[in-house]
């Protein structure tokens, strides 16, 4: 009887000391629910109705608009392009970034300042990017054009050449992604054990053997995790698009997330715009789901995985099926890639026989070593200076006068002067030269507010998130439970769903709530993308702490609240910490919900930006000072999380 009683006192208090845990994972939940599951099956809703932005009255139409989509050449040309996009800029970001991992790793390990840089173009904002771009592309007075003529070369209209803009697009893209591809390889590269390559060099394998049959299997893994990543990066892109080139022209650059953000908020074809971009999911999602297939088929332990719900046999056969659909096309290009790399190899190969036939050989292997190490490293440090000449070029342009900003050839001795900063800070008007580019006189810059409407927005955002963010996943690793493994692949799934589908109903619900406009509407918006990301991240730092820990402390008489807080907490303050500073970057950073949701009474610095290019003019000084005041809170984060940052944007997608 006792004995009885003892046990069910014990299984009392089991439960008991979980209830906090379930409320800890049930509150982000219900976030989650509102923020995106509601709006997600509410956008589903409107692709069957025949809703207008304009219109009140609203018809269900059934599948028309699916059909419609189906029959639309527009949309097809607009799905055309956004392959392209996303194809070429992965294929020139992963190779760029896979032979600059390949020298670093020959180099050694990357440290400090220089990392720091190495990853600054990858954190910047990207609305800034599309704007600043625009800027040095510019045919008249940009910087690019410059170099081209004293290249002997005519000026190249990079933006309004319906044949050069989408390329110039591609080598933007690519350029932001490069450092991404190239920390995540070179992580990838730095844990491979070293025996299989001493193996293969006794065995007399040349550098290309053994980067072909040793390096490259060993690091699938890591590459289809990047490939994935990057690629449902790029198919929903839409920032840079619209602050670059407004996916002119002549529709050149109208990327399919581009084309559903004019038919919705131009044209105002709602139920229209929901079909479309269940179009863009359902590619984005084939794509994923093949790349998916890709790494499972090279990693046996993910493919034997019987508990992952990806691995059970309905859903396996789904994914398999989704897979076989666009699996010729892709194996055409890895065959292609495959054929590309056999005769580089070749090329390679006979330039390391005659470098061995020459001087340098006779040196022996430390004279070779020595050379290649300054070679590579000439390489790695003429990369970080291309890649930091925008950023360069921003805080330089900053602090010259206005007339001398835009001046070709540009002015490279002059006098710093800080008037552009106080022009954009309100603290004085423009000077006359660039009052005339705008025709009237223009009231004192409010940017100082914009600036502290980003912080309240970020900051705000950025506490709810690591808040509630780390008590799911606090509560996911210490939890036991049925759908456990639906709730950690929804977590994924947010990421694969473009923020396309989210906007306009959530912007409809906003409307009706009165949140349009709001500091908290905004806020509150944000953690549709920001929640996700923050739960998965913390999960990844938590699964690395033993439970052990927690209860040995409760064994000596602490509370699961009080372990948590003792123990745990203090453990996780490093990817807590990290975790913080990505959520209020990405918020800083953010452009498309800002614009939308904060129906010009709210502004944030990422939209007050835009008003400094138009298709009239260029605010060239006041440009370069926004540019320089947003991006400066980001290039000192990085400082701080540069160790973070390729675990950090893969959100835990290298662990468990």
């Amino acid at each position: 009887m006792d004995h009885e009683s003892n046990r069910r006192s014990s299984f009392r208090l089991v439960k008991k000391d979980l209830l906090p845990l379930y409320l800890c994972l049930g509150v982000p939940l219900l976030i989650m629910a509102f923020v995106f599951v509601y709006p997600l099956v509410y956008s589903f809703i409107l692709s069957f109705t025949n809703a207008h932005l304009m219109r009140p009255n609203v018809d269900f139409v059934g599948l028309r608009n699916f059909i419609r989509v189906l029959n639309d050449h527009r949309v097809w040309h607009s799905v055309r392009i956004t392959l392209t996009y996303a194809a070429g800029a992965m294929i020139l970001q992963f190779l760029v970034g896979f032979a600059l991992a390949l020298l670093i790793d020959y180099i050694g390990v990357v440290r400090g300042i220089l990392r720091t840089l190495i990853v600054i173009p990858l954190m910047l904002t990207p609305v800034v990017v599309g704007v600043i771009w625009r800027a040095m592309l510019n045919y008249d007075f940009g910087i690019v054009n410059y170099f081209v003529r004293l290249l002997g070369f005519q000026p190249i209209d990079w933006i309004y050449n319906p044949d050069l803009a989408l390329p110039a697009l591609i080598a933007i893209s690519a350029w932001g992604g490069v450092p991404f591809v190239m920390l995540v390889l070179s992580a990838g590269l730095a844990a491979l054990p070293r025996e299989p390559f001493e193996s293969a060099q006794i065995d007399g394998a040349s550098s290309w053997q053994t980067l072909r049959y040793l390096t490259i299997p060993m690091l699938r893994p890591v590459i289809m995790v990047v490939v994935i990543f990057r690629s449902y990066q790029l198919l929903r892109e839409f920032d840079v698009v619209f602050t670059l080139t407004k996916g002119g022209p002549a529709r050149a650059t109208e990327t399919l997330t581009y084309h559903i953000y004019a038919r919705m908020f131009e044209a105002g074809q709602i139920g229209l715009s929901a079909a479309i971009a269940y179009l863009l999911f359902f590619i984005t999602l084939g794509i994923v789901v093949f790349l998916f297939t890709q790494l499972e088929r090279g990693d046996p332990e993910l493919g034997a995985s019987s508990g992952s719900i990806l691995g059970r046999p309905p859903i396996r056969q789904a994914r398999q099926g989704i897979a076989y659909l666009i699996n010729l096309p892709m194996r055409i290009a890895v065959a292609l890639i495959d054929i590309l790399a056999d005769a580089l190899g070749a090329a390679m190969s006979r330039a390391a026989r005659a470098l061995r036939r020459g001087k340098v050989a006779s040196g022996g292997r430390r004279e070779r070593r020595r050379l290649g190490v300054v070679i590579a490293s000439i390489i790695v440090g003429g990369w970080v200076a291309f890649a930091l000449s925008p950023v360069f070029w921003i805080y330089i342009s900053s602090v010259k006068e206005p007339p001398d900003v835009f001046k070709i050839p540009p002015k490279w001795i002059f006098t710093p002067t800080l008037h552009n900063y106080e022009v954009v800070l309100g603290m004085k008007y423009g000077t006359e030269a660039e009052l005339s580019m705008e025709g009237v006189k223009p009231p004192l810059s409010r940017f100082r507010e914009y600036i502290l409407n980003s912080v309240l927005i970020s900051g705000s955002t950025t506490l709810i998130n690591i808040t509630a963010g780390m008590l799911a996943a606090y509560a996911l690793v210490r939890l036991r439970f049925r759908g456990k493994e639906l709730v950690l692949i929804s977590m994924l799934f947010t990421r694969m769903v473009p923020p396309i589908m989210l906007i306009l109903p959530i912007f409809l619900i906003w409307r009706q709530l009165g949140l349009l406009g709001t500091y908290h509407g905004l806020a509150l918006a944000y953690l549709s993308f920001g929640l996700p990301f923050s739960i998965w991240m913390m999960r990844g730092y938590l699964l690395d702490i033993p439970a052990d820990l927690e209860e040995a402390a409760m064994v000596d008489g602490s509370s699961r609240l009080g372990a948590f807080i003792r123990v745990t907490l203090p453990l996780a303050a490093p990817g807590l910490a990290a975790t913080a500073v990505f959520n209020f970057i990405g918020a800083w950073n953010e452009f498309f919900f800002a614009i939308i949701l904060g129906n010009n009474q709210i502004k944030t610095v990422t939209v007050e930006i835009l008003t400094y290019v138009t298709d009239y003019a260029i605010l060239f000084g006041r440009l370069f000072a926004a540019a320089g005041l947003i991006l400066l809170p980001i290039i000192i984060f990085t400082f701080f999380v540069q160790k973070y940052i390729a675990t950090g944007l893969t959100g835990g997608a290298l662990k468990g």
